[in-house]
């Protein structure tokens, strides 16, 4: 898909926003989620001009020369940047927000020139947020909450940062003191400040719900509570303005018969629900596919998810995952009034799996009878697919790699799982604080090498999301910065994860997807789980076997052979496409464009034929080997005086039965490739006849050019001169001549 492509989709996903916007405010007053506010614009030129780069209300950019949101928008430098009204916006000049980092509040900066002059190297991360006034005594304080300590600013702002203080835990003193401005205790909690590490020194007791203007230090703290005095939220009531809740049917004609009804006509509920289908989404729920390695954290992150230690069994080393876990959350979406909508996490065994790679193939075989079984997803595709590794894994471009054969298992469901037009794929590479201080501090060169592999070995649609992650942050002692942690480098985890979701969902146009995840996420308390298991097929299943091929099968020595090959050919598709858009092509060169997209898509499919043959040639000397081992086990049970005699027989048998199986194979290559052979003959023949066009063409239009030109300076010169002197007439007729002439 080209730049072009996708502004043109962002552009219509904007327009859609503003058109729901407007039906609704008609339609009995209901009120539509999209309302978000704007906080910022960088701009590529001076005066704010140019290109421009949005910031709404929490968006964050941490490495602004890699983010692909700045190449949707065809981003390339800033020169000058707008912070709206009530709201602030942090320019560092390194990446991961690290350097210098000013922060300025509302206003128009034209240019550069107000940074400071120690700020060098261009604009590399930025995070933009807007001021919101709020009661201290407002704050909601859940059950797995003891306090919360408030940094600068207290608890009267919205966005004020703050850290979780719940079981007994250790401060780094460096990292806190002085900075603590307030506190907020759950109610029935008694917070109790230690001076000196390791709960020693002197003793300071905070027992207020609200202890505001706290002015001392402290390096530890011991806090509990009596959960009788608990007190749960209550939801606030539905307002009347919002549309009349519906249950979506899950069929695509149901909902249109349902809009041609006059009752739900327009309502917004299921105008979404039809764009999310007609997109292959669910029309009423939203699934997430959680994938990967074994040991990376899945279920992991799935609990902290949605602030819920005991959703999943967590395991250390080994996987407790042993079947395919639906887990099921009823989460109604009151603003577009669909009242059976629900998330649904789809937890997996981890690949790689300590138990052989029978369990691998079994695992496989029991997802592909789970996605041709279910109710939805045998039609549609995940809203978002989640793909664990370790982010430490030293050996990514061996052919050994755990990473590599992850990807190639997961290339069978390629077309099942994801979008073509825009990936809703999401790597997820856990256990980052294991890596060196330098690595995690600036990860880009690992997630460089992490995506080049992804590339190389796979054909995953662009783009390639990546995200860092750490299973174990209390364990490294993570700050706990409003609900989040933050990572060595100054990335807030789950928050990143959220983040590369809602950016996933709304660039697909899956609003109901979007939707049911800010709902769930936002205020996952009091949930009601379910889940539903689907326990792994026998070894006896067919497709077991099918898997055990694949995964001992040759593939990822064959696709990390081509690897070089499939990087070409995609770097010159990417480069064509950005010279399609940089230039103002005619329809020549469009044809041009099509005709080498198609001599690509040709040299892609001779190229898959070759892996397949060379797959099933694989694959038949396995079996031929296994059954010369059988042979010769069965002569030497029997003995005999001719037995060598018959041991050589069925080698024999075995290399003829061998060349037949080659010479079948190449021919079989010979005949499928054929036909796609004279095809790229025929549009290499295409691009030599486009390119003398082309040339021909070119050489016209620029004697067209210079010949325009130079009437438009004698146009130039005879205004001038005539303004000059209007009654030479010498002059007029002289230069009407030489206009005449060109």
């Amino acid at each position: 898909m080209t730049n072009s492509t996708r502004k043109n989709e962002t552009l219509w996903f904007v327009l859609t926003y503003i058109f729901l916007t407007k039906f609704v405010s008609l339609s009995e007053c209901w009120e539509t989620p999209y309302r978000e506010i704007q906080c910022g614009t960088l701009h590529s030129q001076n005066n704010l001009g140019g290109q421009q780069f949005p910031f709404k209300d929490g968006d964050e950019s941490a490495n602004l020369f890699e983010d692909y949101r700045a190449l949707l928008f065809g981003w390339n430098i800033t020169s000058s940047f707008l912070v709206e009204s009530g709201c602030s916006m942090e320019i560092c000049n390194e990446t991961y927000f690290d350097g210098v980092c000013p922060l300025f509040e509302e206003g128009s900066y034209p240019s550069l020139s107000v940074l400071p002059a120690n700020f060098t190297g261009g604009v590399g991360s930025v995070r933009c947020y807007c001021r919101k006034e709020c009661k201290c005594e407002d704050t909601f304080m859940k059950k797995s909450s003891c306090a919360r300590a408030y940094f600068k600013g207290g608890c009267e702002t919205c966005n004020s940062l703050y850290t979780e203080l719940a079981n007994t835990s250790y401060y780094d003193g460096e990292d806190f003191q002085g900075d603590v401005e307030a506190f907020r205790l759950r109610k029935g909690c008694r917070l109790t400040l230690y001076a000196e590490e390791d709960f020693e020194g002197e003793e300071e007791i905070i027992s207020e719900e609200i202890f505001e203007n706290y002015n001392g230090t402290f390096s530890s703290y011991e806090c509990k509570c009596n959960d009788e005095e608990y007190v749960p939220r209550a939801p606030p009531p539905r307002p009347i303005t919002f549309p009349p809740l519906v249950d979506v049917p899950g069929s695509l004609d149901d909902i249109i018969t349902m809009l041609r009804n006059e009752t739900y006509s327009r309502h917004p509920g299921l105008e979404t629900a039809k764009k999310s289908m007609e997109n292959r989404r669910s029309g009423r729920n939203a699934y997430i596919l959680v994938v990967g390695s074994t040991g990376s954290g899945k279920s992991t992150a799935i609990n902290l998810l949605l602030d819920n230690p005991n959703i999943t069994e967590v395991g250390d080393y080994v996987t407790t995952t042993t079947d395919i876990n639906e887990i099921r959350i009823p989460v109604p979406l009151d603003k577009l009034g669909i009242s059976n909508s629900e998330l649904r996490i789809i937890d997996t065994p981890g690949l790689g799996n300590t138990r052989g790679i029978e369990q691998d193939a079994k695992f496989l075989a029991t997802l592909e009878n789970y996605l041709d079984t279910h109710e939805e997803l045998k039609h549609r595709i995940p809203n978002v697919v989640l793909i664990f590794h370790n982010y430490n894994d030293k050996r990514l471009n061996s052919s050994a790699s755990r990473f590599v054969k992850l990807i190639d298992a997961l290339e069978s469901f390629r077309s099942r799982i994801t979008d073509r037009n825009y990936s809703n794929v999401i790597f997820v590479l856990s256990h980052f604080c294991g890596g060196s201080k330098r690595d995690t501090r600036w990860p880009t060169n690992t997630l460089k090498q992490f995506k080049e592999v992804i590339e190389d070995v796979s054909l995953f649609p662009n783009p390639i999301n990546l995200v860092v992650a750490e299973n174990d942050a209390e364990e490294y002692k993570l700050p706990l910065l409003n609900g989040y942690y933050k990572l060595p480098n100054n990335e807030y985890y789950p928050r990143n994860l959220f983040e590369k979701m809602d950016q996933v969902t709304k660039n697909t146009k899956d609003i109901v997807g979007a939707e049911i995840f800010q709902t769930a996420f936002r205020d996952p308390e009091n949930l009601n789980v379910t889940s539903s298991h689907f326990p792994l097929v026998d070894s006896e299943n067919p497709n077991v076997v099918k898997y055990m091929r694949i995964l001992t099968s040759a593939w990822s020595f064959l696709t990390l052979a081509s690897a070089q090959k499939q990087k070409a050919i995609q770097k010159e598709r990417q480069d064509l496409i950005m010279q399609l858009e940089k230039e103002n092509y005619n329809e020549n060169r469009k044809a041009l464009i099509e005709i080498k997209l198609k001599e690509i898509a040709v040299v892609e499919r001779i190229s898959q034929e070759n892996k397949n043959s060379e797959r099933e040639l694989e694959s038949s000397i396995t079996e031929m080997r296994k059954q010369l081992q059988e042979s010769l086990e069965d002569i030497q049970q029997e003995g005999g005086e001719s037995m060598y005699e018959r041991i050589e027989s069925a080698h024999y048998e075995f290399y003829l039965k061998l060349r037949e199986t080659r010479q079948r194979v190449e021919r079989e290559l010979k005949l499928k490739t054929m036909r796609y052979r004279d095809h790229l003959n025929n549009l290499k023949d295409h691009m030599k006849l486009y390119t003398e066009s082309m040339r021909d063409k070119f050489s016209l239009q620029m004697l067209t050019w210079e010949r325009e030109q130079r009437k438009l300076d004698l146009i130039c010169n005879w205004n001038v001169t005539l303004t000059q002197n209007a009654t030479d007439v010498d002059t007029r007729a002289k230069l009407l001549q030489e206009l005449k002439g060109i």
